[in-house]
């Protein structure tokens, strides 16, 4: 399986970018599934990068309801904000939409 994103600036930007659009704290699980669902980035890959956005201070954790969930400090924002056009278009919108149909899925319970 070739990944289209294989660059690790490029997948730290496509998690900055969904992060930023989710706008609501997430679970380490949820995060994953949402940013490897559609085969764009690699769960290897996924895993490195998000742990440097953590040590950068891009990403925060705070825990909601015993759990640790993730969201972007103000320096992620902009980052996600002032990079998000390096990303193809189509890339951001269909990663974008699917991670929002996940969403709702997991609230109404269904897989």
């Amino acid at each position: 399986m070739a990944y289209l994103l294989r660059d690790k600036t490029d997948i730290k930007i496509f998690v900055l970018y969904l992060l930023d659009n989710i706008d609501v704290p997430l679970d380490f699980v949820t995060l994953h599934d949402i940013v490897v669902q559609d085969e764009f980035v690699g769960q290897f890959d996924f895993m490195e990068c998000f742990f440097e956005l953590c040590e950068t201070e891009a990403i925060k954790k705070t825990e909601i309801d015993g759990k640790d969930h993730y969201s972007l400090t103000e320096e992620g924002k902009n980052a996600a904000e002032a990079l998000q056009s390096d990303l193809l278009r189509t890339i951001r919108e269909r990663a974008l939409r699917s991670a929002k149909r996940f969403l709702e899925y997991q609230k109404n319970g269904r897989k």
